[in-house]
């Protein structure tokens, strides 16, 4: 495991370990929570990556205060000027109404609408030449210029099928595991490229196990830490083998980077 992949592991696990802590006993017996067994390397084919014609907006945009990475099904988001150690997070994107190249959207986490967003959910959005006009929710439409990258994001497989997080989430979860799967996921890019898809997969993870049977005992907790970065491992891994099955000759290093 990489440098970067460790120092992330210790980050995340250090942010979602309260929620771990702080549940209640369960009706259940302790053996109710179990480690996760990882898929061997190969035991199914990598995930496939088709999300469809990309939309208009697709691309890297630079505004007063963000840039925005629009990828798939999904947009990245950091700061304009992000400092060394700062990490992007990832929403969904659902196109509601389109008229033109004006566009109404609305962002969830993995689908899932959540009071924890740190943007608003409603963002009215206008393709310029060149630049996008976009404002979320009350917020007045803001500049946001064309950013020609030269290491565009990575995009990954849609992994919501595979694994089935709570339908409620009580707060603080999507907030903490939000973090946490920004953390993990930039440990395994490292320096390379982001890769569009990783940070909903392991979000799904984190808050499945966080919300799973919970236990007091201080073992028990022990146990579903190791469980929750035992699956996040697994399926970042079939993530990054989806990653490097689609990738194209001109991402293929990178792609090989992200699951080494």
């Amino acid at each position: 495991m990489s440098t970067g992949a460790k120092r992330g592991r210790s980050r995340a696990l250090a942010l979602v370990a309260p929620l771990l802590a702080c549940r209640p006993v369960p009706a259940d017996p302790p053996s109710a929570v179990t480690e996760a067994e990882p898929e061997p390397p190969g035991s199914r084919p990598p995930p496939a990556v088709d999300h469809g014609t990309p939309p208009a907006f697709a691309g890297s945009w630079r505004g007063p205060q963000l840039r925005l990475s629009f990828v798939g099904p999904w947009v990245l988001l950091e700061p304009s000027d992000a400092a060394a150690g700062e990490v992007p997070i990832e929403l969904r994107i659902a196109v509601e109404r389109e008229t033109g190249s004006a566009f109404a959207l609305r962002t969830t986490v993995a689908g899932h609408d959540s009071a924890a967003l740190p943007r608003p959910s409603d963002w009215t959005l206008l393709v310029e030449d060149g630049a996008l006009a976009l404002a979320m929710g009350d917020e007045p439409l803001l500049r946001y210029v064309a950013e020609p990258e030269a290491r565009a994001p990575l995009l990954g497989p849609d992994l919501r099928g595979e694994i089935d997080p709570p339908s409620t989430l009580p707060l603080p979860t999507p907030a903490a595991c939000l973090e946490f799967a920004s953390l993990l996921c930039a440990g395994f890019e490292g320096a390379g490229p982001r890769a569009a898809g990783c940070r909903e997969a392991l979000w799904s993870v984190c808050t499945a196990r966080a919300t799973a049977q919970p236990d007091a005992d201080p073992t028990q907790r022990s146990r579903a830490q190791t469980a929750m970065l035992l699956e996040a491992h697994a399926v970042a891994l079939r993530f990054a083998a989806g990653v490097e099955a689609a990738a194209p000759a001109s991402q293929a290093e990178a792609a090989r980077a992200l699951r080494l």
